[in-house]
């Protein structure tokens, strides 16, 4: 995956934990997405095309007054087309994302034709708890891992 460089923002560092959840439930790896911070968003590829697009790249999009948007590629390096946007939540679980881009792939409407306008002060300050919440994890797991080492020594 690549992020953008640098950033120790908080609401970048939470959406790059939000994304890595969101690429390991579509099951991508590798240089598959792109934060941009200012206006922050997001652009992440996803393996497979549109039965009505065959010929075309797909990929989601996210940012922060919208939420999510399937896309799909232009091909001459114009803006992406946005086919659908999922509305509801702007920072859904991963397996709502999951969903959403399995009925787009299978051709199915899904979400909905025009852009939700979420309240960026409240989407930002879930992204500053979801960054909260990655460092707490990651202080957990090496809690447990000198636990285990301590046990096991």
């Amino acid at each position: 995956m690549e992020w953008e460089l640098g950033s120790t923002d908080p609401e970048v560092r939470g959406l790059r934990h939000y994304v890595r959840r969101v690429a390991e439930g579509l099951g991508l790896a590798g240089n598959s997405s792109y934060i941009q911070s200012e206006p922050l968003s997001l652009y992440l590829a996803v393996d497979g095309r549109l039965p009505d697009r065959p010929q075309r790249d797909v990929a989601l999009l996210w940012d922060e007054r919208h939420g999510w948007a399937g896309a799909v590629e232009t091909g001459c390096g114009e803006d992406l087309i946005v086919v659908s946007y999922l509305g509801g939540d702007p920072l859904p679980p991963p397996q709502v994302l999951a969903d959403y881009t399995a009925a787009l792939l299978r051709g199915q409407a899904y979400g909905q034709s025009t852009p939700p306008q979420f309240p960026v002060p409240e989407v930002r300050r879930g992204l500053r708890w979801l960054a909260r919440s990655a460092g707490l994890a990651r202080i957990t797991q090496n809690y447990r891992d000198v636990a285990l080492a301590g046990k096991v020594g």
